[in-house]
């Protein structure tokens, strides 16, 4: 389950990120904040992108009814980006379904927790006692 929303997340984050005319529907409603690119080694940053994603719903879901998204997506059907065609429609689908914001939600709010506790842990001092108060506060 936990591979799915990220697969979905990233799909949505790297297709609006790789394609002028989603990314200009973008910034054309957030001029603020960006969509992030999660990387391999760091395990937060995909916690951060879910986040970040989560935060910018509104946007998003604004995106795939832009009328210049769906000429854009339309402008790929029946060219050589048929690839690019079933992406949109499957960015559209999961941007427009309720489920994956929820499993969004359940993402961020299961790993929050961990990444508090990771952060709490990684100190010069003893912390031992920090640690069993975390623990006990997660159960």
């Amino acid at each position: 389950m936990v591979k799915q929303i990220l697969k979905n997340a990233k799909v949505i984050v790297f297709f609006i990120q790789q394609h002028h005319v989603p990314l200009a529907i973008f910034r054309h409603y957030e001029t603020n904040l960006m969509l992030l690119n999660p990387t391999e080694t760091c395990f937060s940053t995909i916690f951060l992108m879910v986040e970040r994603l989560f935060k910018l719903r509104p946007i998003i879901e604004q995106i795939v009814i832009d009328l210049d998204w769906i000429t854009f997506v339309n402008s790929l059907h029946g060219n050589r980006c048929q690839k690019s065609f079933t992406k949109a429609r499957v960015v559209r689908t999961n941007v427009k379904r309720d489920e994956f914001w929820d499993t969004c939600v359940n993402f961020i709010h299961m790993v929050e927790l961990i990444l508090m506790s990771l952060k709490a842990f990684d100190c010069k001092q003893p912390c031992m006692g920090r640690v069993w108060l975390i623990m006990k506060t997660l159960e």
